[in-house]
């Protein structure tokens, strides 16, 4: 549940607050008086939409940064995306994960005295029928099924999904049909969870990776399973890709992506005897910076922000692993077990600008308070009346049914506000004392508001 604090010294929400604080686990919300004059702000002042408030609404998310990955995996996934008409964030996300379950427990990285971090990692592709999640990582799987072809793998069943990487070292899992998977994790007995879970952490034996599909309405149905299990996935909902003109796509360079993971498969040891990739020194300070920061933030965190946070301090290591051995794979690296600055500043980079608000902007959808909730059936009522202004009172009776009292439909019309569809009328105190009216007038975009999504990873110079 969310807290709430007032710098008004009180909890009446019968009056607007000087500052009001809107802290939970995935947004913080300020705003601050005195309230908007409609007759004297210039444009309206209405500002954007918060999306996420909207029904089906996805949120305003970033597209992923291509520039953490080396030149040529960079080139690869943009070309591959395009090719498949995806966006890149399905084919760069995949193929990190793709490295993890390469490496395994037969790779380590040194983080610090008695602190080694092995490369798993579990990513959910979120997206509907038709986004491209399956177009997207087909030239990944292919290239995987080569190399598995040329060791002589033998991928015994599993029943989450199928094994697109499986030797002693690790099991790369592909989930790609939700009704398929997802029943079979919800009926799992705790012994198999109890290996899924060592599998992601394996202090000793194979590793457990896990590459999934999901619709995003079925996140919510991931968190009720286990949000242990939850806690533990990165995340990416990308907005539709932008449509590439034929004359504009060029032929992924598959044959080269299959030679450098192969050099990357080479360098990766054993879950007995581990290939250790240590940090320079100039790399520990960023790092440092980062966990330090980490660790207040998880201090104001609450429920499964916190628990999906708190396994922040473990996945940025693996990623930093990860985005070493590309950088090795393409012979970019001067010294193989040393692992750079750059590096560590970009894994950084990927974690806290793009898969943190992807994951709080997802599990919050999952996983609402009473305020969102209240906020969606209000906006709901909103679009569905086609109504201008409004008095507090009205959006209790008709829009909430009186499931709140007047400091609780505050609450939920201040949530509206921060989200720049309504706004309070300016008012004038009555002549014979009392209270003061609470009248709330409409953002004129809401009736053919849309889903700006993110802007996706546009071709360049487009």
């Amino acid at each position: 549940m969310a807290r709430r604090r007032y710098r008004n010294g009180g909890d009446d929400l019968s009056g607007a607050p000087s500052t009001f604080y809107e802290t939970g686990p995935v947004r913080t919300t300020i705003i601050r008086g005195p309230l908007l004059d409609s007759a004297t702000d210039k444009g309206g002042g209405w500002g954007e939409f918060d999306a996420a408030l909207l029904d089906g609404g996805r949120p305003s998310v970033p597209a992923f940064p291509l520039e953490v990955l080396p030149p040529l995996w960079r080139d690869w996934a943009r070309d591959t995306g395009r090719a498949a008409g995806a966006p890149v964030d399905y084919v760069a996300l995949s193929l990190i994960t793709a490295v993890a379950g390469l490496a395994g427990a037969g790779v380590r990285v040194q983080a610090g005295p008695g602190w080694q971090e092995p490369l798993v990692l579990w990513q959910a592709l979120l997206g509907g029928a038709s986004s491209g999640k399956s177009p997207a990582i087909a030239s990944l799987r292919a290239i995987l099924a080569t190399l598995d072809a040329a060791s002589g793998t033998d991928k015994s069943p599993y029943p989450l999904g199928d094994a697109i990487v499986a030797d002693p070292r690790g099991t790369l899992l592909c989930c790609d049909e939700p009704l398929d998977w997802l029943p079979q994790l919800a009926g799992a007995t705790s012994a198999a969870r109890t290996q899924l879970l060592r599998g992601w952490s394996p202090s000793s034996g194979a590793a457990i990776g896990i590459l999934a599909s999901l619709p995003p309405d079925h996140v919510s149905r991931l968190v009720r399973i286990g949000p242990e299990l939850a806690a533990r996935f990165l995340f990416t909902w990308p907005q539709a890709a932008p449509y590439c003109p034929l004359g504009e796509r060029r032929l992924p360079a598959d044959a080269e992506a299959l030679a450098a993971l192969r050099r990357l498969r080479n360098m990766v040891g054993t879950a007995e005897a581990p290939a250790i990739l240590a940090l320079a020194r100039d790399a520990l300070p960023p790092l440092d910076s980062f966990l330090a920061t980490l660790h207040g933030e998880l201090l104001e965190a609450e429920g499964l922000d916190q628990a999906w946070q708190g396994k922040g301090r473990g996945t940025v290591v693996r990623l930093i692993g990860c985005l070493a051995l590309l950088e090795r794979s393409i012979g970019a690296a001067a010294a193989a077990d040393v692992v750079s600055r750059q590096t560590v500043e970009r894994a950084v980079a990927l974690w806290r600008n793009y898969l943190r608000p992807h994951a709080r902007a997802i599990l919050q959808l999952a996983t609402p308070d009473d305020v969102e909730h209240n906020a969606r059936r209000v906006v709901r009522w909103l679009k569905a009346g086609h109504v201008d202004a409004f008095s507090r009172e009205e959006i209790r009776e008709h829009a909430l049914g009186r499931c709140l009292n007047a400091a609780g439909t505050e609450q939920v019309l201040y949530r509206l506000k921060a989200a720049g569809f309504v706004r309070q009328i300016p008012f004038s105190m009555p002549s014979q004392g009392g209270r003061p009216p609470s009248r709330w007038e409409v953002n004129p975009r809401l009736r053919a508001a849309g889903n700006p999504g993110n802007p996706g990873n546009l071709p360049e110079g487009g």
